[in-house]
């Protein structure tokens, strides 16, 4: 609106940081917009709005990148996964919301995986979830590029920024249960650029999650796209 009144001189652009697009973010007297994919390059444009739109990928905080294996063996260590249990980490943003009782609840279940999950703010969440057996339960974490090296799978439930996060390490997504509103939108948009497998269930989940860390070719094929992102 300063823009269209004159009030704001200089050139005013919108930075969609999500996979889809509110129309909220959406006004006419922006000069320009920039979306982190085609696909949300192309609802901005179907919305009819007159300015650029560019695709410049996402962005994340520097320190995001493939980690040397002593890197991740001295973080599985820290966190006492034992040798030859795979983990995956499960996250539910600042506050652990959605169904990350159930993500963890089922993976604890598998003989040889260790759910280890950020409760981000939420403490009574992670004490808990750090009575189920085998489950590292943690606070909230700073480092998450360190979790992520650690681990053999993200499982989330919102298309978010840790999920940007796991592509441009290159660890694999599985979306289990998105929450309602952006959550869904943002997870759709995910796995339509076939970045994450978009489950509802725990046999789905836990299908997902296997083939993500048996099949080193879609694994590899995965974490290439995900990066090229």
């Amino acid at each position: 609106r300063l823009r269209a009144q004159g009030v704001l001189e200089c050139p005013a652009v919108t930075f969609i940081t999500t996979f889809s697009v509110h129309e909220l973010w959406l006004h006419p007297s922006t000069d320009a917009y920039l979306c982190i994919s085609g696909q949300a390059a192309q609802q901005v444009r179907r919305r009819g709005v007159d300015a650029p739109v560019q695709v410049c990928g996402p962005v994340v905080r520097a320190g995001f990148s493939a980690h040397p294996a002593v890197r991740r063996a001295a973080v599985r260590q820290e966190l006492g996964i034992p040798d030859g249990q795979q983990a995956a980490l499960v996250v539910g943003g600042s506050l652990g919301l959605g169904t990350v009782r159930e993500a963890v609840a089922a993976i604890a279940r598998w003989p040889g995986w260790i759910p280890v999950v950020v409760c981000g703010r939420n403490d009574a969440l992670r004490d808990e979830l750090a009575a189920i057996p085998g489950t590292v339960a943690l606070g909230w974490v700073s480092d998450m590029a360190a979790l992520m090296a650690a681990s053999d799978v993200l499982v989330e439930n919102a298309g978010g920024l840790t999920s940007k996060e796991a592509l441009r390490v290159g660890l694999p997504v599985v979306t289990f249960r998105p929450i309602t509103g952006h959550g869904r939108h943002d997870a759709s948009a995910l796995a339509a650029l076939g970045l994450t497998d978009l489950v509802d269930d725990e046999s789905a989940l836990r299908n997902a999650v296997v083939r993500l860390t048996d099949d080193p070719s879609l694994r590899g094929d995965r974490i290439r796209r995900g990066q090229a992102l």
